[in-house]
């Protein structure tokens, strides 16, 4: 494989000039161009021995590169057909990879339905079953970045995750208290932490913010509280944050007011204090009994 073209901003318009094309700003699109930032990420990604990897957005494949040449099998989901075109023209006659043209959040859906999905390859089609994607790994787009960790966080044999997020983004997922309800509901499916943080000069186009590298763990037991039932929970307690909990209930009773307030009590959960003035594992447990009690959505 040859050496990474698109480390500056004139490949890349040169790039994507000659098919016509540019920057595609309602994807999001910023693409990661220092090469000791790319070499970080991988290191990150290759930290455990979880294969397939599951890549989403890889843009013009910095990263894929590399994860091929460890000698990773890599299943890319890329949403802008230019870059797939450019992908595969680059990456194509690596036999470990895999491209679909798709919005991974589609792709996501089906996975964490339990259904397998196609993959084209210079060999032919390839499906990806829901129990394979054990690492994805990604930079991600800020407008969908909370489909995107929740869609990979629901895949059934998920182990380990490697995101790029916008920095005010990750701090709100890694937060070990009740800042976000998304935090809450993440760390129900497993453990996340920030690695390191990336500058706006790293990436063309040059983001107005910084970014920051997110690792995720899931929980080897799986979820600890039905996602379903928690999703409910957060979505009644979270309505209205300057409110008390019991009232914040019954202003959005999406289970029933009664119950959560019966089995609040039960594990120790204080109905007149604010939601974020709760611990996440609170919740994780109330969520658990409220299923156990048949309390489903």
């Amino acid at each position: 494989m040859n050496e990474y073209p698109y480390n500056s901003p004139r490949r890349i318009q040169a790039a994507l000039a000659e098919r016509n094309a540019g920057i595609r700003k309602r994807w999001g699109q910023s693409f990661l161009i220092d090469p000791g930032s790319i070499q970080k990420i991988a290191r990150a990604c290759l930290a455990g021995e979880e294969d397939p990897v599951l890549e989403i957005g890889p843009g013009f494949g910095a990263l894929t590169r590399e994860l091929l040449i460890a000698g990773r099998a890599v299943f890319c989901v890329e949403l802008d057909p230019v870059l797939a075109g450019i992908l595969t023209a680059e990456l194509e006659p690596r036999e470990r990879f895999r491209l679909r043209i798709e919005d991974a959040r589609l792709a996501l859906n089906e996975l964490g339905a339990g259904r397998a999905v196609e993959f084209d390859s210079s060999s032919g089609l390839h499906n990806l079953a829901p129990v394979d994607v054990r690492l994805v790994a990604g930079n991600l787009p800020y407008y969908i970045s909370t489909e995107l960790l929740t869609g990979c966080a629901a895949l059934p044999g998920i182990q380990r995750g490697v995101f790029l997020t916008q920095l005010e983004f990750a701090a709100r997922v890694v937060a070990e208290t009740s800042e976000s309800s998304l935090g809450v509901f993440l760390a129900n499916a497993g453990t996340w932490r920030r690695l390191f943080d990336l500058g706006p000069a790293n990436f063309f186009p040059r983001p107005q913010v910084s970014s920051t590298l997110i690792e995720f763990r899931a929980h080897p037991g799986g979820p600890a509280a039905p996602p379903a039932v928690l999703e409910k929970l957060l979505r009644m307690s979270f309505a209205a944050r300057r409110k008390k909990l019991q009232n914040s209930w019954k202003h959005q009773p999406l289970l029933d007011p009664t119950v959560v307030a019966d089995l609040a009590q039960a594990v120790g959960v204080n109905s007149q204090l604010r939601a974020e003035e709760i611990p996440p594992a609170a919740y994780h447990e109330l969520a658990r009994r409220l299923a156990a009690a048949g309390a489903t959505p």
